[in-house]
């Protein structure tokens, strides 16, 4: 198992890096294309797989095969582009992007401390159990990730131009769409939630259905939070989305280890709902406050 998951971080960094390619090219229509194909390849039902592996092996296996996809297909988008680029380490290049990284490095702490914490508080069938709850969780998540991943480049440009009113007018539409279907999302988990568990796993439907009843209430909030981060990624306050990634990731963790304690699967829930809500408030705080100041600077 955790030779699987190993390969799934090797891929995912690939595949990742790729993307980032794109974006850095300004090709964000094939980046959502090939987003989007990756995507509802990973929802493909998972009874193909029979019994011969477990549960969580099955979603590492999934995961694997759905970015190697998504690696063909961007390396087929970005056919010759390697052949004519001349790779330069610098410095620099590191400290322009060493946000990028920080909130990469944040992202990933917020989305593996629950596991690994609670592996030495609870047994191997609750992990499981919570293991594929978190993993839905986190797959009604992907559209906004990758609709968020995809605009920054072109928001990044707007904010560049803002003066126009652009940035700030396309932020309002965005944000309302974002909260629609954040709700629409929430709702269509709280739902289907025991259908999907059925779809993966059956014998862990009493507990994980149990565990995505209160994910599914947080995930509006964490399906919202892409959108306000993407509006601070875009404009000047990217270190302080990167600072706010940076403390909640600490935070998950000191709280897993106390409430997953205690609380054991219930501390940890509590633990990322907290943290999720923490992470919803503060984004918007400061997106408020870049509304604030483009109303005080029309004024003006």
């Amino acid at each position: 198992m955790l030779l699987l998951s190993s390969f799934t971080g090797y891929f995912l960094g690939i595949e990742r890096n790729l993307g980032g390619v794109l974006l850095g090219k300004e090709k964000m229509q094939l980046e959502s294309l090939s987003n989007f194909v990756l995507f509802f390849l990973v929802l493909s039902p998972m009874t193909i797989w029979g019994d011969f592996f477990s549960t969580i092996g099955k979603i590492f296996v999934l995961r694997i095969i759905g970015y190697c996809i998504g690696i063909v297909i961007k390396l087929w988008f970005l056919r010759g582009h390697f052949l004519r680029v001349k790779l330069k380490l610098k410095l620099k290049m590191f400290m322009e992007t060493k946000y990028y990284w920080f909130t990469g490095l944040s992202e990933t702490a917020l989305r593996e401390a629950d596991i690994l914490i609670l592996s030495f508080f609870i047994d191997g069938a609750l992990l499981g159990a919570y293991f594929l709850a978190l993993r839905i969780y986190f797959s009604f998540g992907i559209l906004a990730e990758v609709i968020s991943t995809s605009l920054t480049p072109f928001l990044s440009k707007c904010y560049v131009n803002k003066k126009s009113g652009g940035f700030y007018r396309f932020n309002k539409y965005m944000l309302f769409l974002f909260m629609v279907f954040s709700f629409i999302f929430s709702a269509t988990l709280f739902f289907s939630r025991n259908l999907i568990v059925k779809l993966f796993s059956p014998e862990f439907l009493h507990y994980s259905g149990k565990y995505l009843f209160f994910l599914s209430f947080i995930l509006f909030f964490r399906f919202f939070s892409f959108s306000t981060g993407i509006i601070l990624s875009s404009s000047d306050l990217q270190r302080t989305r990167s600072n706010i990634m940076f403390s909640a990731s600490i935070l998950i963790i000191v709280l897993n280890v106390i409430l997953g304690y205690y609380f054991n699967v219930s501390g940890v829930i509590i633990s990322r709902a907290f943290i999720e809500l923490l992470i919803f408030f503060l984004f918007g705080f400061f997106v408020n406050k870049i509304a604030l100041k483009h109303d005080q600077d029309r004024q003006e």
